[in-house]
């Protein structure tokens, strides 16, 4: 695989079903198993695999190594509290769903709690895509990222930043 595989795909609110991912496999030109272990998390038999989903977009990110991704729409929420718990300044609304979007994709990629979202040796790329902000958390982006986009889903992809917690490229 070597490249991160990243899809975007309009989808009705409520859980992405085994039926959308397979889909997307499908659309990539992956031939593999696709299944929930008993956590809930997303497995496929072939690399990682990671899920999220947002106000009529789901995002699907496979890899060869362990990946997490995170897609939020920005709108209007009460972020302070937040902020605040993960010792942040408040920076806007668009800032707080970069923060949390990175933190969010860093739990998924190796578990553990999403305020650890500083203490890992995983590279964070976050990208704008249209009002939606999207992170990537994995430890190898040495061959980019390959985006599919589906028919209907926001198709201006625009890099943000890299982050890296070992040298403080901040977004």
């Amino acid at each position: 695989m070597n490249k991160i595989k990243v899809a975007l795909r309009p989808h009705c609110e409520g859980e992405v079903t085994a039926d959308v991912v397979q889909e997307v496999l499908n659309r990539l030109g992956l031939s593999c198993e696709f299944s929930y272990a008993e956590d809930g998390r997303p497995v496929i038999d072939k690399g990682y695999i990671s899920i999220s989903h947002s106000n009529g977009l789901v995002a699907v990110a496979i890899s060869d190594t362990p990946v997490g991704v995170d897609l939020e729409k920005v709108r209007g929420v009460n972020y302070q509290p937040v902020l605040h718990r993960f010792n942040e300044p408040d920076e806007g609304l668009e800032r707080f769903f970069q923060l949390w979007t990175r933190a969010e994709s860093v739990f998924k990629a190796e578990g553990g709690s999403v305020s650890n979202y500083r203490s890992t040796a995983l590279k964070t790329m976050t990208y704008q895509v249209m009002d939606y902000v999207l992170s990537i958390s994995s430890t190898d982006f040495t061959h980019g990222v390959d985006f599919l986009v589906f028919e209907g889903a926001p198709s201006k992809i625009e890099f943000l930043a890299l982050t890296n917690p070992q040298n403080c490229i901040n977004i």
